[in-house]
């Protein structure tokens, strides 16, 4: 007996404006129309979005996915569309359980989306650069959000909740945050919000590109500010808590109107560029405990005095404080040609001879035992004082000086 089968791939459109793509079929097998990866684009509310099969049993489709790229998609919608954006709860029997990665991709035009209830997960970057995008329901359904880019660029966003009922993740009353219950981590805020005690990271992307942003006081007990959590935002002023022991990279990058940052006394990490291209950041102390500088940490950033309390210098990168470079040719202002280097008593011979410190031109000695004791016994206190702990009648017209236990910078 001679067996056989044919298998071939068809693409069919259906009534309701529903295609399925890529369908495999076998003559002899009996398989049902729809397959795992199948491809399902559906309009919605005059919208336009694609599915794919994910399981049939049970049934279930994710939102978006690079395969339905081939039907003119970014990958949900098309990164054309505007206003508002509903994602249904089931497409053709088969229900909607997952947004993927890339699902909004570049969709700028979107200021609002509807998520349903059946959605367990969010893939990483399933959000990104929806730059229009003004308010974000999380509702109670939702387990899993992924990834370090998924609220990548949301520049507009102003309002942020989460369902009571969702055991994973909430939005503390009067916070505006999307918090992970379960490691404290601030996943998406924005301009109207206050960050809660429970916080102890502040995740990648965060806050990304919100101008909005002019002044923000992080809370004690956060512990890592997360990888361009700031990057790019509107802040002038931002409080950081004592608690505070990481600063990963670009975590404040491209932040052009921060003037003056206190890193505090718990602080041991600073990543790579984490302040870079902060224009008008004329000082830094760099505080004892620091193990490491990354690469770029300062780049751009023309500083004029930078101190660090470290007795024993740390091993830096030749380019940390560079101001500009062009394959190690450095151009314009130069860091370690025109600022001043203040270190500890007896330390200046080391930093002289340490990895990168040593490209310093100006490096001088000082007694910060002065500046300890204001930082930590003068917080209240609404005098001035310079570098040596010594009172002061005002305000000096240039230079590092400490006021209300904050260390500022006058031009």
């Amino acid at each position: 007996m001679l067996l056989f089968s044919v298998i071939f791939s068809i693409s069919v459109k259906a009534e309701n404006n529903v295609i399925i793509s890529s369908i495999s079929t076998n003559g002899n097998d009996g398989d049902d129309e729809y397959h795992i990866n199948d491809v399902i684009v559906e309009t919605v509310d005059g919208v336009e979005m694609g599915f794919i099969v994910t399981c049939l049993s049970p049934k279930t489709v994710q939102f978006g996915g690079s395969k339905c790229q081939a039907f003119n998609l970014g990958s949900g919608i098309n990164q054309e569309t505007s206003g508002k954006v509903r994602i249904p709860s089931e497409v053709r029997g088969f229900q909607v359980t997952r947004i993927a990665g890339g699902a909004f991709f570049w969709c700028e035009n979107v200021t609002e989306i509807e998520i349903p209830e059946t959605i367990i997960e969010i893939e990483e970057n399933a959000f990104y650069c929806c730059a229009g995008l003004k308010s974000l329901h999380i509702p109670a359904s939702v387990e899993i959000i992924e990834g370090a880019r998924t609220f990548w660029r949301l520049a507009e966003i102003e309002s942020i909740t989460v369902a009571d009922e969702n055991k994973y993740y909430s939005c503390p009353p009067g916070s505006n945050c999307l918090i992970e219950n379960a490691t404290g981590t601030l996943l998406l805020g924005c301009k109207n919000s206050v960050i809660p005690n429970s916080v102890r990271i502040i995740g990648p992307s965060s806050f990304s590109h919100q101008k909005g942003i002019n002044s923000i006081d992080i809370p004690e007990g956060v512990n890592t500010i997360g990888d361009a959590a700031f990057y790019a935002t509107g802040l002038r002023r931002v409080g950081l808590p004592n608690s505070l022991t990481t600063i990963e990279s670009i975590a404040f990058g491209c932040c052009f109107s921060l003037n003056q940052v206190n890193l505090p006394q718990s602080l041991e990490y600073i990543g790579d560029g984490a302040f870079h291209n902060c224009i008008l950041l004329g000082s830094i102390i760099i505080p004892a405990k620091v193990n490491y500088i990354e690469q770029d940490a300062f780049l751009y950033c023309p500083l004029k005095e930078i101190i660090s309390l470290r007795p024993e210098p740390i091993e830096i990168s030749d380019k940390a404080f560079v101001y500009d470079y062009d394959d190690d040719e450095v151009l314009d202002y130069r860091t370690q040609d025109n600022a001043t280097l203040y270190v500890p008593i007896g330390s200046k011979e080391k930093y002289e001879h340490a990895a990168g410190w040593k490209l310093f031109k100006n490096i001088e000695e000082m007694d910060f035992s002065a500046i300890n004791s204001v930082l930590k016994e003068k917080e209240d206190d609404e005098m001035y004082y310079n570098l040596s702990g010594l009172r002061l009648q005002s305000i000096p017209n240039k230079g590092l000086y400490i006021y209300n236990g904050k260390k500022l910078y006058a031009k």
